[in-house]
C-alpha cells in the first residue's frame, strides 16, 4: 500500500520512484504499526532528512571557503528544551575524546565528530537513489543510526537533561 502525502514543506523533494510502503516498515522499528505512513509523520521525517543533508553541505562549503574544518557537527530539534546545564561528561571537550563515537539522545540532539558528520547527509543521498521499495530506516532514530555507521561510526545513546515542548497536537491527516 502507498499513498501521497501532501507536505507542509513546498520545497520538499520528494523522490516519485521511491516507495516508502507498509511492507517496508519492517526495516523500521514500526513493524505492523502503519501510522508512519498515513500520517505527517512521514512527510516531518523526509523534510527532516533533507534538511540534515543541506545542512551538512553548508557546513563542507562554509569549510572549503574558509579554509578550516569544524572539529565536530551537531544537530538538536528546534523544539529541544535544555532542562538543565549539561555535566563535564556531555561537553563538546569531553565527547571529542570519544573519537570514534557518533553519541546521541535519539534524533533529538547529535553529536558527531566531524570526520563522521556525513553521516547526517547519508539518508537524503540514499533516498534520492532509491527505484524501489525502500529498505532502510523508517524513523530518524533508525535512518541516522544506519547512515552513521556506514561512515566508521560507533553510534551511542546517551542521556541528556532535554525535552520536546509542543504547543498542541500536531494535526493529522489520513490518505
Amino acid at each position: 500500500q502507498h499513498c501521497s502525502i501532501h507536505t507542509l514543506r513546498p520545497k520538499l523533494s520528494l523522490n516519485p520512484r521511491c516507495r516508502m510502503a507498509r511492507e517496508g516498515v519492517r526495516f523500521g522499528v514500526h513493524e505492523d504499526n502503519d501510522f508512519f505512513l498515513r500520517t505527517r509523520t512521514l512527510d516531518r521525517y523526509l523534510g527532516q532528512m533533507e534538511e540534515a543533508s543541506r545542512c551538512i553541505s553548508m557546513v563542507k562549503d562554509y569549510e572549503h571557503k574558509h579554509g578550516l574544518r569544524f572539529d565536530a557537527v551537531v544537530k538538536t530539534r528546534p523544539d529541544v528544551v535544555w532542562l538543565r546545564k549539561i555535566s563535564d561528561m556531555q561537553k563538546a571537550s569531553h565527547l571529542l575524546k570519544n573519537t570514534t563515537q557518533v553519541v546521541h539522545t535519539r534524533d533529538f540532539f547529535i553529536f558527531a565528530p566531524r570526520r563522521y558528520a556525513d553521516g547526517f547527509g547519508g539518508f537524503w543521498e540514499k533516498y534520492q537513489k532509491c527505484t524501489g521499495l525502500w529498505t532502510s530506516g523508517y524513523i530518524p532514530e533508525t535512518g541516522f543510526r544506519f547512515h552513521f555507521e556506514t561512515t566508521g561510526a560507533d553510534y551511542v545513546s546517551i542521556p541528556m537533561p532535554l525535552a520536546i515542548r509542543r504547543e498542541g497536537l500536531p494535526d493529522i491527516r489520513w490518505c
